[in-house]
């Protein structure tokens, strides 16, 4: 008896049929994965930006901060020096400690001016009387109670931290009896070469 060949298993089938069984993706499946992958890189790409452009604010202020540097240095050259009969020159320290406050009230900026042997001689948040030493802080503005916006302002805030990087910089320290061998900037900037330092606050 003589047989007749098997057929392939799924000859008989419509090749449609086959077309759509081996495709392991759908159109419609491709799509929700692209919509769900731009989705991501959208804020991954986001943070990349900020980081740049926060790099670039930093940069812009390290510049902005060097210049009012010089403009102080020069005023307190002009007015708060003064040079005796020997050619010596000295720092009037009252005069030195009205000026640096004067000079970067407008900007809101903290200078400090250390002499040349580490003594702190001038602190723009340091007013010195005969009654002491009072210390000036700058407070936020007082903001009204809305029990609405506080808590989300607070998930705000929490979610921003997260993905601020100052985690990797070295905290500031603030010490009581400030000298210039407890910042090493200022220990560059003593011997005449530009210094800058980038610091997390202490809150």
């Amino acid at each position: 008896m003589t047989k007749a060949p098997a057929e392939p298993a799924g000859a008989g089938r419509d090749p449609a049929v086959r077309r759509r069984r081996g495709r392991l993706i759908s159109p419609l499946t491709r799509r929700v994965l692209a919509i769900n992958v731009l989705a991501l890189a959208i804020p991954v790409g986001g943070l990349l930006y900020l980081d740049e452009y926060k790099a670039g604010l930093v940069e812009a202020e390290f510049v902005a901060l060097r210049t009012h540097g010089e403009i102080v240095a020069g005023a307190l050259a002009e007015g708060a020096v003064t040079t005796d009969l020997s050619g010596k020159s000295e720092f009037l320290i009252e005069r030195t400690r009205q000026m640096v406050r004067r000079l970067v009230e407008p900007t809101r900026v903290r200078a400090r001016l250390f002499h040349p042997g580490g003594m702190l001689m001038a602190d723009s948040r340091m007013l010195i009387g005969s009654g002491g030493v009072v210390k000036v802080e700058d407070l936020p503005p007082p903001s009204p109670p809305d029990g609405v916006t506080e808590p989300i302002v607070d998930i705000y805030d929490t979610v921003a931290g997260w993905f601020r990087s100052g985690e990797n910089l070295e905290r500031y320290r603030e010490f009581s009896d400030q000298r210039a061998q407890q910042y090493a900037e200022v220990q560059r900037a003593l011997l005449g070469e530009p210094a800058k330092a980038l610091l997390r606050a202490e809150d």
